[in-house]
Protein backbone atom coordinates (compact mmCIF):
# COMPACT_ATOMS: atom_id res chain seq x y z
CA UNK A 1 0.00 0.00 0.00
CA UNK A 2 1.24 3.23 -0.82
CA UNK A 3 2.17 5.62 2.40
CA UNK A 4 1.69 8.79 0.18
CA UNK A 5 -1.38 10.36 1.03
CA UNK A 6 -2.95 11.98 -1.51
CA UNK A 7 -5.98 14.96 -1.05
CA UNK A 8 -8.39 11.93 -1.85
CA UNK A 9 -6.92 9.97 1.06
CA UNK A 10 -7.02 12.66 3.91
CA UNK A 11 -10.58 14.02 2.53
CA UNK A 12 -11.73 9.94 3.07
CA UNK A 13 -10.62 10.17 6.86
CA UNK A 14 -12.86 9.87 9.50
CA UNK A 15 -13.63 13.22 11.09
CA UNK A 16 -12.20 11.86 14.01
CA UNK A 17 -9.02 11.36 13.36
CA UNK A 18 -6.33 14.13 13.00
CA UNK A 19 -5.01 16.10 9.32
CA UNK A 20 -2.18 13.84 8.21
CA UNK A 21 0.89 15.98 9.23
CA UNK A 22 3.64 17.11 6.69
CA UNK A 23 6.98 15.79 7.18
CA UNK A 24 10.73 15.81 5.30
CA UNK A 25 13.44 13.67 5.90
CA UNK A 26 16.72 15.31 4.76
CA UNK A 27 19.11 12.79 3.82
CA UNK A 28 23.19 14.91 3.89
CA UNK A 29 26.61 13.75 4.21
CA UNK A 30 26.65 16.37 6.65
CA UNK A 31 24.82 19.03 9.28
CA UNK A 32 25.37 21.41 12.16
CA UNK A 33 26.65 19.68 14.93
CA UNK A 34 25.13 22.14 17.58
CA UNK A 35 23.04 24.92 17.21
CA UNK A 36 26.18 27.15 17.56
CA UNK A 37 27.92 25.10 15.06
CA UNK A 38 27.19 27.96 12.64
CA UNK A 39 29.78 26.81 9.70
CA UNK A 40 28.14 23.82 8.38
CA UNK A 41 26.01 24.61 5.19
CA UNK A 42 24.80 27.64 6.15
CA UNK A 43 22.65 28.28 3.40
CA UNK A 44 20.94 24.43 4.38
CA UNK A 45 20.61 25.30 8.34
CA UNK A 46 18.92 28.80 7.04
CA UNK A 47 16.47 26.28 4.62
CA UNK A 48 15.21 24.17 7.63
CA UNK A 49 15.24 26.81 9.97
CA UNK A 50 12.69 28.42 6.99
CA UNK A 51 10.56 24.99 7.00
CA UNK A 52 10.40 24.85 10.80
CA UNK A 53 8.96 28.52 10.86
CA UNK A 54 6.01 26.94 8.42
CA UNK A 55 5.49 24.16 10.65
CA UNK A 56 6.62 21.57 8.65
CA UNK A 57 8.62 18.64 10.55
CA UNK A 58 11.88 18.19 9.74
CA UNK A 59 14.06 15.16 10.45
CA UNK A 60 17.67 15.43 9.11
CA UNK A 61 20.01 11.92 8.77
CA UNK A 62 23.41 12.92 8.28
CA UNK A 63 26.15 10.15 6.74
CA UNK A 64 29.24 11.69 7.96
CA UNK A 65 29.79 14.53 10.03
CA UNK A 66 29.04 15.19 12.63
CA UNK A 67 31.57 12.04 14.13
CA UNK A 68 28.86 10.74 16.81
CA UNK A 69 26.28 8.42 16.81
CA UNK A 70 23.77 10.59 18.99
CA UNK A 71 20.61 11.98 18.24
CA UNK A 72 19.63 15.35 18.98
CA UNK A 73 17.59 18.06 18.18
CA UNK A 74 18.37 21.27 15.87
CA UNK A 75 16.09 24.42 16.80
CA UNK A 76 13.36 21.26 17.08
CA UNK A 77 14.32 19.44 14.56
CA UNK A 78 15.66 15.39 15.36
CA UNK A 79 19.08 14.78 13.35
CA UNK A 80 20.08 11.24 13.67
CA UNK A 81 23.76 11.10 12.93
CA UNK A 82 25.31 7.94 11.26
CA UNK A 83 28.98 8.74 11.79
CA UNK A 84 30.15 7.59 8.79
CA UNK A 85 33.65 9.70 9.53
CA UNK A 86 34.06 10.17 5.27
CA UNK A 87 35.60 6.31 6.07
CA UNK A 88 36.01 4.47 2.65
CA UNK A 89 36.08 1.60 4.48
CA UNK A 90 33.25 1.97 7.16
CA UNK A 91 31.03 2.96 3.90
CA UNK A 92 28.98 0.21 3.28
CA UNK A 93 27.67 -0.08 7.35
CA UNK A 94 27.49 3.88 6.89
CA UNK A 95 25.01 3.06 3.94
CA UNK A 96 23.04 0.65 5.48
CA UNK A 97 22.75 2.12 8.72
CA UNK A 98 21.40 5.23 7.15
CA UNK A 99 19.04 3.18 5.04
CA UNK A 100 17.57 1.04 8.18
CA UNK A 101 16.92 4.51 10.09
CA UNK A 102 15.51 5.89 7.22
CA UNK A 103 12.81 3.05 6.57
CA UNK A 104 12.50 3.49 10.32
CA UNK A 105 11.15 7.20 10.12
CA UNK A 106 9.03 6.22 7.10
CA UNK A 107 7.56 3.07 8.81
CA UNK A 108 7.12 5.38 11.77
CA UNK A 109 5.07 8.17 10.03
CA UNK A 110 3.81 6.18 7.61
CA UNK A 111 0.32 7.76 8.41
CA UNK A 112 1.63 11.48 7.82
CA UNK A 113 2.91 13.19 4.45
CA UNK A 114 6.28 12.14 4.04
CA UNK A 115 9.01 13.45 1.66
CA UNK A 116 12.01 12.95 1.56
CA UNK A 117 15.38 15.32 0.11
CA UNK A 118 18.40 14.28 -0.50
CA UNK A 119 21.33 16.71 -0.79
CA UNK A 120 24.28 16.18 -3.55
CA UNK A 121 23.89 13.59 -6.08
CA UNK A 122 25.89 10.78 -4.58
CA UNK A 123 25.26 8.56 -1.63
CA UNK A 124 22.33 10.29 0.04
CA UNK A 125 20.50 10.45 -3.17
CA UNK A 126 20.90 6.70 -3.32
CA UNK A 127 19.17 6.22 -0.41
CA UNK A 128 17.02 8.42 -0.91
CA UNK A 129 15.76 6.91 -4.01
CA UNK A 130 15.98 3.66 -2.90
CA UNK A 131 13.63 4.17 -0.18
CA UNK A 132 11.63 5.99 -2.02
CA UNK A 133 11.05 3.15 -4.98
CA UNK A 134 10.18 0.40 -2.16
CA UNK A 135 7.55 2.74 -0.05
CA UNK A 136 6.67 4.55 -2.91
CA UNK A 137 7.49 8.14 -1.70
CA UNK A 138 8.05 11.51 -3.02
CA UNK A 139 11.83 11.91 -3.82
CA UNK A 140 13.90 15.11 -5.07
CA UNK A 141 17.31 15.62 -4.98
CA UNK A 142 19.37 18.77 -4.57
CA UNK A 143 22.57 19.56 -6.77
CA UNK A 144 24.53 21.28 -4.42
CA UNK A 145 27.98 21.16 -5.52
CA UNK A 146 30.69 19.88 -7.81
CA UNK A 147 28.17 17.02 -8.76
CA UNK A 148 27.05 18.31 -12.03
CA UNK A 149 31.13 18.41 -13.18
CA UNK A 150 32.69 15.11 -15.57
CA UNK A 151 34.03 14.02 -11.67
CA UNK A 152 30.59 12.66 -11.21
CA UNK A 153 30.45 11.56 -14.88
CA UNK A 154 29.48 8.26 -13.74
CA UNK A 155 26.06 8.60 -11.18
CA UNK A 156 24.77 11.14 -13.97
CA UNK A 157 24.92 8.92 -16.90
CA UNK A 158 23.54 6.46 -14.83
CA UNK A 159 20.30 8.53 -14.56
CA UNK A 160 17.14 7.81 -15.92
CA UNK A 161 15.06 10.98 -17.82
CA UNK A 162 12.55 10.69 -15.30
CA UNK A 163 14.83 11.49 -12.47
CA UNK A 164 15.72 15.13 -13.75
CA UNK A 165 11.80 15.57 -13.05
CA UNK A 166 12.90 15.48 -9.40
CA UNK A 167 16.13 16.91 -9.39
CA UNK A 168 16.96 20.73 -7.82
CA UNK A 169 19.64 22.74 -9.20
CA UNK A 170 20.56 26.16 -6.88
CA UNK A 171 21.19 28.10 -10.06
CA UNK A 172 20.82 28.47 -14.16
CA UNK A 173 24.69 27.92 -13.98
CA UNK A 174 24.66 24.73 -12.56
CA UNK A 175 22.25 23.90 -14.28
CA UNK A 176 23.76 24.21 -17.87
CA UNK A 177 26.79 22.55 -16.47
CA UNK A 178 24.49 19.69 -16.04
CA UNK A 179 23.02 19.93 -19.78
CA UNK A 180 26.11 20.25 -20.66
CA UNK A 181 27.07 16.54 -18.87
CA UNK A 182 23.89 14.52 -19.67
CA UNK A 183 21.96 16.57 -22.17
CA UNK A 184 19.03 17.37 -19.83
CA UNK A 185 18.14 20.07 -17.28
CA UNK A 186 17.15 19.81 -13.78
CA UNK A 187 12.77 20.22 -13.75
CA UNK A 188 13.52 22.95 -10.77
CA UNK A 189 16.02 25.41 -10.06
CA UNK A 190 15.68 27.07 -6.57
CA UNK A 191 18.35 29.52 -5.32
CA UNK A 192 19.30 29.42 -1.56
CA UNK A 193 17.92 32.06 0.34
CA UNK A 194 19.72 34.44 3.04
CA UNK A 195 17.72 35.77 5.94
CA UNK A 196 18.09 38.23 9.06
CA UNK A 197 21.26 40.48 7.47
CA UNK A 198 21.43 43.67 6.17
CA UNK A 199 21.43 44.41 2.56
CA UNK A 200 22.45 48.23 3.00
CA UNK A 201 25.98 49.04 2.72
CA UNK A 202 27.74 51.84 4.58
CA UNK A 203 30.66 54.51 2.90
CA UNK A 204 32.89 54.39 6.47
CA UNK A 205 34.60 51.10 4.98
CA UNK A 206 38.25 50.16 5.25
CA UNK A 207 40.16 49.95 2.04
CA UNK A 208 39.99 46.27 2.89
CA UNK A 209 39.63 42.90 -0.18
CA UNK A 210 38.77 40.18 1.20
CA UNK A 211 38.59 36.39 -0.24
CA UNK A 212 36.91 33.58 1.20
CA UNK A 213 37.05 29.62 1.11
CA UNK A 214 38.69 26.41 0.91
CA UNK A 215 42.39 26.31 0.21
CA UNK A 216 41.88 23.93 -3.21
CA UNK A 217 42.33 24.11 -6.74
CA UNK A 218 38.78 24.62 -7.72
CA UNK A 219 39.37 27.93 -6.21
CA UNK A 220 42.18 29.21 -8.22
CA UNK A 221 43.54 31.60 -5.43
CA UNK A 222 46.69 31.98 -7.63
CA UNK A 223 44.38 34.18 -9.62
CA UNK A 224 43.04 35.72 -6.85
CA UNK A 225 46.83 36.67 -5.68
CA UNK A 226 47.65 37.30 -9.23
CA UNK A 227 44.35 40.35 -9.42
CA UNK A 228 45.86 41.76 -5.95
CA UNK A 229 49.44 42.04 -7.46
CA UNK A 230 47.75 44.40 -9.96
CA UNK A 231 45.65 46.21 -8.08
CA UNK A 232 47.51 46.57 -5.28
CA UNK A 233 50.07 48.10 -7.52
CA UNK A 234 47.62 51.14 -8.91
CA UNK A 235 46.15 51.21 -4.71
CA UNK A 236 48.96 50.65 -2.59
CA UNK A 237 46.25 52.30 0.45
CA UNK A 238 44.27 48.83 0.18
CA UNK A 239 45.14 45.67 2.03
CA UNK A 240 44.04 41.84 1.80
CA UNK A 241 43.15 39.41 3.88
CA UNK A 242 42.48 35.18 2.67
CA UNK A 243 39.91 33.72 5.14
CA UNK A 244 39.88 29.84 4.82
CA UNK A 245 42.07 26.66 5.14
CA UNK A 246 42.96 23.63 2.81
CA UNK A 247 45.64 21.72 1.36
CA UNK A 248 47.07 24.76 -0.95
CA UNK A 249 47.85 26.94 1.88
CA UNK A 250 51.35 26.19 2.20
CA UNK A 251 51.63 26.95 -1.49
CA UNK A 252 49.74 29.88 -2.02
CA UNK A 253 51.67 31.85 0.92
CA UNK A 254 55.21 30.83 -1.01
CA UNK A 255 53.43 32.23 -3.86
CA UNK A 256 52.17 35.54 -2.29
CA UNK A 257 55.93 36.05 -1.20
CA UNK A 258 57.37 35.43 -4.69
CA UNK A 259 54.85 38.08 -5.56
CA UNK A 260 56.07 40.64 -3.24
CA UNK A 261 52.92 40.96 -1.66
CA UNK A 262 53.60 38.88 1.98
CA UNK A 263 53.15 43.09 3.57
CA UNK A 264 49.91 43.42 1.75
CA UNK A 265 47.89 39.98 2.27
CA UNK A 266 46.99 38.16 5.44
CA UNK A 267 46.39 34.40 5.97
CA UNK A 268 43.63 33.97 8.83
CA UNK A 269 43.25 30.42 7.90
CA UNK A 270 39.71 29.14 9.00
CA UNK A 271 37.28 31.35 11.19
CA UNK A 272 34.01 30.70 12.60
CA UNK A 273 31.31 32.61 10.49
CA UNK A 274 29.95 34.86 13.07
CA UNK A 275 33.98 36.72 12.94
CA UNK A 276 33.85 36.14 9.01
CA UNK A 277 30.53 38.10 8.87
CA UNK A 278 32.16 41.01 10.99
CA UNK A 279 34.95 40.77 8.00
CA UNK A 280 32.13 41.47 5.52
CA UNK A 281 31.04 44.02 7.29
CA UNK A 282 34.04 45.80 7.76
CA UNK A 283 35.87 44.81 4.41
CA UNK A 284 35.21 47.06 0.57
CA UNK A 285 35.15 44.52 -1.94
CA UNK A 286 34.99 40.86 -2.03
CA UNK A 287 37.32 39.13 -4.48
CA UNK A 288 36.31 35.85 -5.87
CA UNK A 289 38.52 33.72 -8.39
CA UNK A 290 36.78 30.34 -8.32
CA UNK A 291 36.85 28.28 -11.78
CA UNK A 292 33.42 27.01 -10.54
CA UNK A 293 30.61 27.35 -7.77
CA UNK A 294 27.26 25.78 -7.71
CA UNK A 295 26.02 28.72 -6.26
CA UNK A 296 28.40 30.64 -4.55
CA UNK A 297 26.82 31.52 -1.05
CA UNK A 298 29.62 33.43 0.14
CA UNK A 299 28.49 35.97 -2.91
CA UNK A 300 25.46 36.68 -1.35
CA UNK A 301 26.30 36.50 2.24
CA UNK A 302 29.00 39.36 1.11
CA UNK A 303 26.20 41.52 -0.52
CA UNK A 304 24.08 40.79 2.40
CA UNK A 305 27.16 42.65 4.76
CA UNK A 306 26.82 45.55 2.31
CA UNK A 307 29.96 44.71 0.58
CA UNK A 308 30.97 45.11 -2.99
CA UNK A 309 31.66 42.03 -4.76
CA UNK A 310 33.60 41.30 -8.13
CA UNK A 311 33.90 37.38 -9.02
CA UNK A 312 34.99 35.25 -11.53
CA UNK A 313 31.05 34.76 -14.05
CA UNK A 314 30.29 31.68 -11.96
CA UNK A 315 27.12 30.17 -9.82
CA UNK A 316 24.80 32.92 -8.56
CA UNK A 317 27.23 35.90 -10.10
CA UNK A 318 25.98 36.36 -13.17
CA UNK A 319 21.96 36.05 -12.02
CA UNK A 320 22.84 38.78 -9.11
CA UNK A 321 24.34 40.94 -11.43
CA UNK A 322 27.88 41.38 -9.62
CA UNK A 323 30.42 42.63 -11.65
CA UNK A 324 32.74 39.57 -13.06
CA UNK A 325 36.25 39.08 -15.41
CA UNK A 326 37.99 36.11 -16.43
CA UNK A 327 41.96 36.82 -16.20
CA UNK A 328 43.61 38.67 -13.61
CA UNK A 329 43.48 42.37 -15.58
CA UNK A 330 39.74 41.89 -16.24
CA UNK A 331 39.39 41.15 -12.11
CA UNK A 332 42.24 44.45 -11.34
CA UNK A 333 39.90 46.87 -13.55
CA UNK A 334 36.75 45.19 -11.96
CA UNK A 335 37.89 46.23 -8.81
CA UNK A 336 38.87 49.61 -9.41
CA UNK A 337 35.64 50.16 -11.45
CA UNK A 338 33.10 49.06 -8.09
CA UNK A 339 35.26 51.49 -5.83
CA UNK A 340 34.39 54.07 -8.09
CA UNK A 341 30.53 53.68 -8.36
CA UNK A 342 27.90 54.81 -5.83
CA UNK A 343 26.50 52.23 -3.39
CA UNK A 344 23.60 50.21 -4.51
CA UNK A 345 21.45 48.24 -2.16
CA UNK A 346 21.50 44.85 -3.51
CA UNK A 347 17.94 42.69 -4.14
CA UNK A 348 18.74 39.22 -2.55
CA UNK A 349 16.92 35.81 -2.41
CA UNK A 350 14.43 35.58 0.29
CA UNK A 351 15.09 32.31 2.17
CA UNK A 352 11.47 32.54 3.76
CA UNK A 353 9.95 33.16 -0.43
CA UNK A 354 12.72 29.85 -1.44
CA UNK A 355 11.17 27.75 1.80
CA UNK A 356 7.75 28.22 0.57
CA UNK A 357 8.91 27.44 -2.92
CA UNK A 358 9.76 23.81 -1.92
CA UNK A 359 7.03 23.53 0.21
CA UNK A 360 4.70 23.65 -2.62
CA UNK A 361 7.12 21.41 -4.50
CA UNK A 362 7.23 18.73 -1.91
CA UNK A 363 3.78 19.25 -0.67
CA UNK A 364 1.54 20.14 -3.70
CA UNK A 365 -2.23 20.18 -3.04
Amino acid sequence: MSLYLGRADITARPFFEPMPKQRLLIITPGFAAHEADHNCIPPLQMLVQAFLEENILVEIITLDYPFTQKKYLWYGALVSPIGGQNSFWRKPLTLWQAYTTAEEWAYTHKADTCVILSCWLGWASLIGERLAKKLQLRHFTLLMGQDVLPANRWRLMSLRKERFQRLIAVSSFQNQLLQAQTGYLARHVIPWGIAGMNTTRDTNRKPLILGIGSLILLKNWEKWLQTLSIFLSEHPDFQAILIGDGPEKTRLEQYCRALQLEHSVRFLGSLPRPEVLTYMQQASVLLHTSDYESYGFVLVEALACGAQVVSTPVGIAPELGITTGNTPEQLARALSSVLAKPVVASTLPDVKTMAQTYISLLFPG
